[in-house]
């Protein structure tokens, strides 16, 4: 079961939105207007562990459920990842709750298809239609509670960032928090001063006088008591001193602001990877006030879920990837590049089926993946810490994969790290040429793969800016040579002849065609049919024996 819900549903099916706390599990069934059919609600077993929750949300979402239920959506807490529906990481106020397969789980108990996200980015989908948001906007949604949670919505979609932590606020470092504890076990994270728990705590640690929880402290503000204050508008620590030394300045980098060593990262969301790249753009920054949050508050999570984003991904990804800060041809050298893709009609074409198969590809040992199509490269970019070499197939014949620089920017926009395009000396349908879109890709900040069928294509492709050569089209297009085999003698000139890296790819078919690839000058080996279509394959067999 995926964690995202796919497939047809009727235009008037109600869902099943599940909101879950840490004390609280809630539902509610959910018309497609948003109206609110039913609700039911019971306390979370915290303490028991993760099958006893799961146990929990499926009881609760029977409470509700009609005949006519299609889907569930759930809005918990933790940092989950939308497409695989599992519980990526989490603090400890759900025992055992990270690494849980949340989807999975609750799929098997109730026998719907489940739909999983963070609780406070469920709630940020409702802002979305609200009239203060436009299309083009960013929105940054804030959640003060029993945490401190976040989300960033840019062009009406929500972010899930590289390690699906985009707009995790509560463990961003505090220089107000600077000493205290977080629930993650770090120190000096905004949730340690800013949530209920955290100020109720804070409010204890200065007074001396236990409080039972933050409405406690609120009244006690209210009646004007110093420290209730203080906890409420906590200052920033001043460094203490010795008698009788002056304060030191805080030294500077020569040329560079003063600058101060970070606060201890959470350990809890993980960091991306290394030398990640990342793009920022500017654009119109939208305030959510108190007024909205609390009416979300009301209506949010599990409302939110009844309108689950169909994809993980950003139109403008603050990253790419692959860390294109290291060299990707040293990556890539000597290794696998595995091509997930299926055609038209086929069972497989299914963006949550493809991007399993990269997931495979990756625990096989892959170097790279090779997709088809935006939605797929921008879920695969989501789901594997590989680089992913993305291409748009347009139709079936002339120039058609990547045939435009329209098409190759899209696919930049989805988060490939390597856009893959049609090289060959046809013409294009918009009337660009091969250098054009490399041009624009550059521009965007990814690398241009040339798929080329002869010698004198990747020559030329390479003359135009390819940063990687492949043979991919060699026996496919008019004037290579048509053969069943990989075109091993096209792999060897190009190797010999070109300073890019030269990848073979089309008709290998074995672990010894793929090494003889290798050994024939090619610096990666491109393998598709062989590994990711199983319908090809069958049929391989079936004629075998017919034969």
């Amino acid at each position: 079961m995926r964690g995202r819900i796919r497939g047809p549903r009727p235009d008037d099916a109600p869902v099943i939105g599940l909101d879950l706390g840490g004390t609280k599990i809630a539902a509610a069934l959910v018309a497609p207007d948003g109206t609110v059919l039913a609700r039911h609600s019971r306390p979370t077993p915290a303490t028991e562990g993760a099958e006893a929750v799961l146990d929990a949300l499926a009881d609760t979402a029977r409470a509700v459920r009609t005949p006519a239920a299609t889907a569930i959506g759930v809005a918990a807490a933790g940092v989950i990842d939308p497409v695989t529906g599992t519980v990526t990481s989490a603090t400890d106020t759900l025992r055992g709750w990270a690494g849980t397969a949340l989807a999975a789980g609750l799929a098997a108990r109730t026998g719907l298809p489940v739909a999983c996200d963070n609780d406070v980015r469920a709630a940020a989908v409702t802002e979305l239609a609200g009239p203060a948001v436009s299309e083009a906007s960013v929105l940054l949604y804030a959640a003060v509670g029993t945490g401190v949670g976040g989300a960033v919505a840019v062009d009406g979609r929500v972010l899930h960032g590289a390690a699906g932590i985009a707009g995790h606020l509560g463990h961003l470092p505090s220089p107000e928090a600077e000493g205290l504890p977080c629930t993650c076990g770090a120190t000096g994270h905004l949730e340690a001063i800013a949530a209920g728990p955290g100020i109720t705590a804070h409010y204890t640690r200065m007074s001396g006088v236990p409080a039972d929880r933050l409405e406690t402290v609120a009244a006690r503000a209210a009646r004007g008591e110093p420290h209730a204050t203080a906890a409420r508008r906590p200052r920033r620590p001043r460094r203490r001193t010795r008698p009788g030394r002056p304060r030191q300045r805080a030294r500077r980098r020569p040329g560079g602001p003063r600058r101060r060593r970070a606060p201890h990262r959470c350990p809890v969301p993980g960091r991306p990877p290394r030398g990640l790249r990342r793009r920022t753009h500017a654009a119109p920054a939208v305030l959510v006030s108190r007024t909205a949050a609390r009416r979300t508050r009301h209506r949010g999570p599990r409302r939110g879920r009844a309108h689950l984003d169909p994809a993980p991904a950003s139109p403008r990804p603050h990253h790419r990837s692959t860390p294109m800060t290291l060299p990707l041809a040293d990556a890539l050298k000597g290794r696998l590049i595995v091509s997930c893709q299926a055609p038209p009609g086929d069972p497989m074409r299914h963006t949550d089926t493809l991007v399993r198969m990269t997931l495979a590809a990756r625990a096989g040992g892959a170097a790279a993946v090779r997709v088809n199509d935006p939605e797929v490269v921008a879920a695969a970019v989501a789901a594997v810490d590989l680089p992913v070499i993305g291409l748009r197939k347009d139709g079936d014949s002339g120039v058609f994969i990547t045939p435009t620089v329209r098409h190759a920017l899209a696919l930049v926009d989805a988060g490939a790290a390597v856009v893959a395009a049609d090289a060959t000396a046809r013409p294009r349908p918009d009337g660009s040429t091969f250098a054009d879109l490399v041009e624009a890709v550059h521009e965007a900040g990814a690398l241009v793969m040339a798929d080329v069928s002869t010698f004198e294509e990747g020559r030329e492709a390479a003359e135009q800016g390819a940063d990687l050569v492949g043979t991919t089209l060699s026996g496919y297009v008019p004037g290579s040579p048509v053969q069943t085999a990989p075109d091993l003698a096209l792999v060897a000139d190009l190797a010999a002849a070109l300073t890019v890296p030269v990848i073979a790819e089309g008709r290998i078919a074995t672990p010894a065609q793929a090494a003889a690839a290798l050994a024939a000058g090619a610096h990666s080996v491109v393998v598709g049919t062989a590994i990711t279509a199983p319908t090809a394959l069958t049929a391989s067999f079936v004629k075998g024996l017919d034969g």
